[in-house]
């Protein structure tokens, strides 16, 4: 059914297989015909699987050995057809003999099948171990079939069958002519041989090469000398078996291996490259170096068969061996495509002197060169001075990141990147590290221990749910290593054959290649192993921080999320996380702006002669100082601020007059830390007597005189509540004064700072109605002072609407009240209103129709019993006072405040009020309860567990 398809398949590739079988098989050069074909043995057919990659999983070179064996066989058509015939019944043979069929004498169904015509002149074919060019070409089809059909005969097989001509079409297109050997002699001449960049290569190293070659046909002795395999045989050219046993054995005419195979990753200049997981192959076999030996001999010099060594088809002269050359270096790095036939041709070469390696020129030929920044072409910014620019440079030259993904693409955007935020750093730096304020360069700054680089972490929140402070630990040891790139680019060489030995390719060209370290920043080197870091390690620690950040999961086994590349991820982090929130040395900025405000100088000047008073006091106090001064030490006054509980970490909720107010969810959180008020300290004396040590207690630059102690308490107040921003600097100063001299706590700070208030509705400023008399607004007034309903929601924005409403009802209120409670009537003032009792309550909440299906007068009674309590606001605004620390202890903030604001109860009011305990309602308290279910019935639902209805308000 496929005879057709195949037939034309290989008809149209005849050509190329016919070269494909000369190539292998060494000696077919120039048949005409496939009867002039030499046969194919099985190391040969080996060396044909092995560089077209036939092999599979399911089919490995064993399997095609039992095919090159049936291929070979010389009668396999007849085992086949005895076979079949073997398996048809007696009744079907004698049915073909009775029935006389002329083409089936014997029974038979199909035509006797012959043996093969393996020879021109019609004899057969001899049974041998070797394929000529028919039985090559056969092999081929039955590989390409149990290629395609692995599991094709096995039991319980159910796979469908790819049919031929399909998978033979295939394997050759996609897999032998693309990558078999093909007889290029004539064609390697014409192409190769010719170009122009080959025939340099060739050029620049005839000199050695002619050295070489002189030397070993000289070498009629020893080890790869012709006279040591045939002593009977000398020649002045190169002989086959020498060159053969040159390359097969390394001696003293070549000293590494020309023929075998090897295998190497690709390097990058580019860290982390993920081109580096490409593997190169290559190989060169004996069968090879002999067929490039032969095809550079002249066509009308080859013989079919070898008489003696110094035939000509045995020999080669000097030029016949450049092409020998050219031909072996093109064989032998074949596979690997990025190098060029030049490159190969010159590879080859280099191997042949003992110049480079196998490996050493497929790693030169593949490497991926990435440019290094030259730092020293930077200019300085808008701005920057020249030695911000020359300290920045410094620094620069010191940090140590090369072991970073994909350095150095991004090498110049870190570089820009920093430059722009290196003063902001440098000043974030002297905070934290506490001394390089006023340092003019890099071998100012003091180092940084991992308690303040913790600080940094907290307060800009540089911790993700992904990346915890105990990884940043390693990232800060990894920084504070003493040589990082060098051991980068140490494991780079190390990592492959090549880059080990050759300063021309790899890593090792990479540091050459960089512009080196200056001697001044070579000198501001920490070269000390610590756990500390200086200004150049924290930048570089920044940087590694923020790969992490952006990349929590890079390097582990099975992560696929792309990555977030620098310098984004870092200029992000520093943009959005550390730049606006981190703490920066602020000794000159904080006396120019805040030392500078109005409102906080007149908080100094107010507190000045109780913090004289303070001062002098702590000051005079020596017993439990080692050192006598008449100023402030910075061990003394921590000491204080400790014992004072001055430094710690601090949360309240926001409180309001308002009732029920949503803003009081939130919740503030602040924090002072030692380091704080240290670097307060620190910051608060002039720069000229800061140093870069301490050396002792009583040092300008450890003590502060009163002035200096006044911008000290300033510092650590805005320092104490920078967290909260409601709290204005001055607030912040006073408050941190009020902490200082015991006036305040540190909540009762933040909570009168940040207290909503709302202001009472002043009923004393109220009139009378249109034809309301005097009398009767006086009686409405003096009910109103004693209706208590401040626990409602959102009291008291809707305190003057309800009184309004009130007052424009209250006589007709008083009424129904009187009617109710049956005794009222005739009366003139509130003191004759008699009480209501729950029955008489019921009474009316029928009659109108008070109740619903949400709210029925069970409920009611319950507000019936809250209205007829007799301290319902002072209860409510108790209840608010406890919430919190500060509102429990101080007046002036909170709910205590709003009590003391509103107008007093007058004389009058207070004598009408019913202080007895009881089951009735007085008017008033009947005018609150009416309050109470009015926003009871509109919000049936309210202060329930998952309620979202919007609220009806008062």
């Amino acid at each position: 059914m496929w005879e057709k398809g195949v037939h034309d398949l290989l008809q149209k590739h005849f050509g190329e297989l016919s070269l494909i079988f000369l190539a292998y098989c060494r000696s077919l050069l120039g048949s005409d015909s496939a009867e002039d074909a030499m046969e194919m043995e099985m190391a040969e057919f080996y060396d044909f699987v092995q560089e077209t990659g036939l092999e599979t999983k399911q089919v490995n070179f064993d399997l095609m050995t039992n095919n090159f064996i049936k291929a070979n066989a010389t009668n396999s058509a007849q085992v086949r057809d005895q076979h079949a015939e073997s398996r048809r019944s007696a009744e079907t043979k004698l049915d073909h003999l009775q029935k006389g069929d002329q083409r089936m004498t014997t029974g038979r169904t199909t035509k006797e099948v012959a043996k093969v015509k393996g020879k021109t002149d019609g004899g057969e074919a001899k049974k041998d171990q070797e394929l000529v060019l028919y039985e090559f070409i056969g092999l081929l089809v039955r590989i390409a079939f149990q290629r395609a059909n692995p599991s094709f005969g096995n039991f319980g097989d159910k796979k469908s069958v790819k049919h031929l001509p399909g998978c033979l079409r295939t394997m050759i297109e996609d897999e032998i002519l693309p990558r078999a050997r093909k007889d290029t002699s004539s064609v390697f001449r014409e192409t190769v041989m010719t170009e122009l960049s080959v025939l340099k290569v060739l050029d620049d190293y005839r000199a050695k090469l002619k050295a070489w070659y002189t030397k070993v046909v000289e070498d009629d002795t020893g080890k790869g000398g012709a006279g040591a395999a045939n002593p009977s045989e000398v020649s002045d050219k190169l002989q086959l078996e020498q060159w053969k046993s040159i390359c097969v054995d390394p001696g003293p005419h070549c000293e590494q291996d020309l023929v075998g195979i090897w295998e190497c990753y690709r390097e990058s200049d580019i860290t982390g490259d993920p081109r580096c997981r490409t593997q190169y192959k290559w190989r060169l076999s004996m069968p090879q170096i002999k067929m490039a030996f032969l095809d550079s001999q002249p066509p009308d010099s080859l013989q079919a068969a070898q008489s003696n060594a110094n035939d000509e088809s045995n020999v080669v002269d000097f030029d016949e061996f450049l092409e020998v050359v050219a031909r072996c270096g093109v064989d032998k790095y074949r596979a690997v495509k990025e190098v060029a036939p030049a490159r190969a041709v010159k590879g080859f070469i280099q191997n042949l002197l003992g110049e480079m390696t196998a490996d050493e020129v497929v790693v030169e030929a593949t490497y991926i060169h990435a440019e290094r920044y030259n730092w020293k072409l930077s200019k300085p910014l808008p701005g920057q001075s020249l030695a911000a620019h020359r300290k920045w440079l410094d620094c620069w030259q010191n940090i140590e990141i090369a072991d970073l993904h994909y350095f150095p693409l991004w090498e110049k955007g870190v570089f820009d990147c920093l430059q722009e935020c290196f003063q902001d750093l440098t000043n974030i730096f002297a905070h934290y590290s506490k001394s390089i304020g006023g340092s003019v360069t890099a071998e100012d700054a003091v180092e940084m221990t991992m308690s303040e680089f913790k600080d940094l972490v907290k307060d800009v929140g540089l911790e993700t749910k992904d990346l915890r402070f105990d990884v940043m630990q390693n990232m800060f040891k990894k920084a504070n290593a003493l040589n990082n790139n060098a051991a980068h680019f140490q494991r780079k060489q190390e990592a492959g054959t090549a880059e080990a030995k050759s300063v021309e390719a790899g890593s090792a060209a990479v540091i050459a290649s960089a512009p080196k370290r200056s001697n001044k920043a070579a000198k501001q080197r920490d070269d000390e192993l610590d756990q500390e870091l200086v200004l150049y390690e924290f930048i570089g620690l920044l940087v590694r921080v923020a790969f992490q950040r952006a990349n929590p999961t890079f390097g582990n086994f099975g992560n696929k999320k792309a990555i977030v590349h620098l310098p984004g991820c870092l200029e992000t982090m520093l943009v959005d996380e550390i730049l606006p929130r981190a703490r920066k040395d602020t000794s000159a900025v904080f006396r120019e702006t805040v030392m500078a405000e109005l409102s906080v100088l007149k908080v100094l000047d107010d507190y000045r002669p109780k913090l004289k008073a303070w001062y002098n006091e702590i000051t005079s106090d020596d017993s439990k100082q080692t050192d006598i001064t008449d100023k402030l030490q910075m061990e003394q006054w921590m000491r204080v601020c400790d014992e004072k509980d001055l430094v710690g970490i601090w949360e309240c909720y926001r409180e309001s007059d308002i009732t029920g107010d949503p803003r009081c969810r939130t919740q503030y959180k602040w924090r002072l830390s030692m380091p704080q008020i240290k670097m307060a300290f620190l910051d608060s004396q002039p720069p000229d007597s800061l140093q870069a040590a301490q050396s002792n207690a009583n040092d300008e630059s450890n003590v502060v005189d009163f002035d200096e102690f006044l911008e000290v308490v300033a510092r650590c107040g805005v320092d104490k509540y920078r967290a909260v921003k409601e709290v204005a600097p001055a607030r912040a100063v006073k408050g941190f004064i009020q902490n200082l001299l015991g006036e305040m706590t540190a909540d009762e700070v933040v909570v009168e700072a940040t207290y909503i208030h709302a202001e009472r509705y002043n009923w004393k400023l109220s009139k009378p109605l249109p034809g309301q008399s005097l009398a009767a607004h006086r009686k409405w007034l003096d009910c109103w002072q004693n209706i208590e309903i401040a626990d409602l929601h959102y009291f008291p924005l809707w305190e003057k609407g309800v009184f309004d409403c009130l007052q424009e009802c209250f006589q007709d209120l008083t009424n129904i009240f009187a009617h109710y409670s049956k005794s009222i009537g005739g009366s003139v003032t509130a003191e004759d209103a008699v009480e209501m009792t729950m029955s008489e309550f019921k009474d009316l909440v029928k009659d109108v129709g008070l109740e619903t299906k949400d709210l029925r007068f069970d409920v009611m009674q319950n507000m019936f019993k809250k209205a007829n309590a007799l301290n319902n606001n002072a209860a409510h605004f108790q209840r608010k006072q406890e919430a919190g620390t500060a509102e429990a202890k101080s007046v002036e903030a909170g709910s205590a405040a709003v009590i003391a604001s509103a107008p007093k109860r007058s004389n009058k009011a207070a004598k009408q009020r019913d202080d007895e305990l009881d089951q009735e309602l007085v008017l008033y308290e009947f005018i609150g309860l009416l309050v109470r279910v009015a926003f009871q019935r509109a919000n049936p639902t309210f202060g329930n567990f998952g309620n979202k209805k919007a609220i009806v308000h008062l």
